[in-house]
């Protein structure tokens, strides 16, 4: 469960190695912004105050629907780079349940992939509590499904 997220780290790293070498077209931060552009058009029409994420400087909305028992999630962010956090996000918790989402293991796991993204990228605490924003909104809508 939330294996995405080991994957995402080894990119990382590779990408900070890259940038290294090659310069920062090739860094972690291109990479996340890579990974955002890949999250598909986000409705308009969805694009409401019941969908927005509170807890982050950037808008961000995330939306979620039940589908034979897993939870599929989609969303959007005006900023680039949080949408490449965004999709992170979307991608780690799309297709399990909502007891896999809810359940404490998920935020240790979270907590543990964020931290280790701090020593490749200068995470800032309002960027910490945005991410955690983004979660406590999936978790949410995980809750919402599960009843």
């Amino acid at each position: 469960m939330l294996n995405y997220l080991d994957t995402v780290i080894e990119e990382i790293k590779e990408a900070k190695e890259a940038e290294k070498q090659l310069g920062m077209d090739f860094g972690p931060y291109t990479l996340l912004m890579d990974i955002g552009k890949k999250l598909p058009p986000f409705p308009k029409e969805y694009k409401t105050e019941k969908n927005l994420v509170t807890k982050c400087r950037s808008t961000v909305y995330i939306i979620g629907e039940k589908s034979e028992g897993k939870v599929v999630f989609f969303g959007d962010s005006d900023s680039i780079f949080v949408k490449g956090e965004l999709a992170v996000l979307l991608k780690t918790f799309s297709g399990l349940t909502p007891k896999e989402i809810i359940d404490e293991n998920s935020n240790k796991k979270l907590e543990e992939f964020l931290n280790e993204a701090k020593s490749y990228l200068p995470i800032s605490m309002s960027r910490s509590e945005g991410f955690y924003g983004m979660y406590e909104k999936i978790k949410k809508i995980a809750e919402e499904i599960a009843d």
